[in-house]
């Protein structure tokens, strides 16, 4: 199963740079298709799939599900193959992992984090059973509407939800992982000139009134603003709502360009 959920290139290039793809929650692997191919030319891709998602659907047991397991698999993955320094780009979820990687090893180079809420606000045990008991009552409802909130194309967003393959229990067991975690404190592990951030409209973009906040709670705020990048006018799977241009921006930050 762990062998499963991970992609290497088959244009495998040797002494090329590492890169990780890292999906998001009710992402999948296949949402760096466009990137893989853009980047494949001058660096090695791994593309990671989550557990309980599309291509790694099994779940191993609940601890798999968590951020600074799939981290610790991750690093152990990449000791047992001798690689010792990546880029990571990661979206949502994936991001979260890539920072917990970052937080217990010196394997990261660059990292690029795509609509990654670093931080999530403080909750009550009491919501937490109350968040577990609608996703487990209506969880297709639920994860529906979850989805549906992280695009701004409509005719995108029905066909991902009609190929959208999740684990449910994966999912609440996700969820609930991220609203225990904070990565604000990133730059105290990571030097804040490796990391880059990508916001985009629906998710940020059209709250750029309260956007200061958001870079404060996040930790972004002490980024310098050449390493912050707003999409306004897609949702979060910017990566395939914009892919050209998405694609273009991160060459030229891995290229350091």
């Amino acid at each position: 199963m762990v062998e499963n959920m991970f992609i290497k290139h088959e244009k495998y290039r040797e002494g090329a740079p590492y890169v990780i793809l890292l999906h998001g929650l009710l992402g999948s692997y296949k949402c760096w298709d466009a990137l893989s191919k853009h980047l494949e030319d001058k660096y090695t891709i791994i593309n990671c799939r989550l557990f309980g998602h599309e291509g790694n659907y099994e779940i191993i047991d609940k601890n798999s599900m968590l951020i600074k397991e799939y981290a610790k698999i991750l690093k152990t993955y990449l000791e047992d193959h001798n690689i010792d320094e990546v880029n990571v780009i990661g979206h949502s979820l994936g991001g979260l992992i890539g920072l917990q990687l970052a937080k217990t090893t010196d394997f990261v180079s660059k990292m690029i984090l795509v609509n990654v809420a670093t931080k999530q606000k403080a909750v009550k045990e009491s919501y937490k059973l109350k968040l577990t008991r609608v996703i487990e009552k209506q969880p297709e409802a639920f994860i529906k509407s979850h989805l549906k909130k992280m695009f701004i194309n409509r005719t995108l967003y029905k066909e991902y939800f009609n190929k959208l393959i999740i684990n449910e229990e994966a999912y609440k067991n996700y969820v609930l992982d991220i609203i225990n975690d904070d990565y604000s404190d990133f730059v105290t592990y990571i030097n804040k000139k490796n990391v880059y951030v990508v916001l985009s409209g629906k998710i940020f973009a059209k709250r750029r009134r309260k956007i200061n906040k958001i870079l404060e709670k996040y930790g972004y705020n002490v980024l310098d603003s050449s390493h912050i990048k707003m999409f306004n006018n897609e949702g979060s799977f910017v990566m395939q709502e914009n892919a050209e241009y998405f694609n273009d921006y991160i060459k030229k930050i891995l290229e350091g360009s």
